[in-house]
């Protein structure tokens, strides 16, 4: 019925090395802004240094810096770190907990 594994396991962040340079989460100012709360609070839990960009809903600042081509997919929210470049939430949290909080990700595959 479970997972069960009879080799032994390594924890999920063993072999992943520490990033360089400050996390910069980009979403949308707005309250109640679900997807972009968790990965706030996930970042704040995990004390990761970050620098948040918060774009305002019907103003042209997001639609130019997407038509920049800052990014291969732009979405939002996104996080960027030194030449590293990720969006979508699930995607974001798995990275924080990953490089930050490898305990939270748990210890199954």
């Amino acid at each position: 019925m479970g997972c069960s594994s009879s080799a032994a396991s390594s924890s999920p962040g063993a072999n992943i090395t520490k990033p360089k340079g400050d996390l910069v989460l980009g979403y949308w100012n707005g309250r109640g802004m679900f997807y972009g709360n968790v990965t706030r609070f996930l970042i704040a839990y995990s004390g990761t240094p970050c620098k948040i960009i918060e774009f305002v809903m019907g103003e042209d600042e997001w639609t130019n810096k997407k038509a920049s081509n800052f990014m291969p997919f732009p979405n939002l929210p996104y996080i960027t770190q030194g030449p590293f470049q990720l969006s979508e939430t699930l995607a974001i949290c798995q990275y924080i907990c990953q490089k930050r909080k490898p305990e939270l990700l748990g210890k199954t595959p």
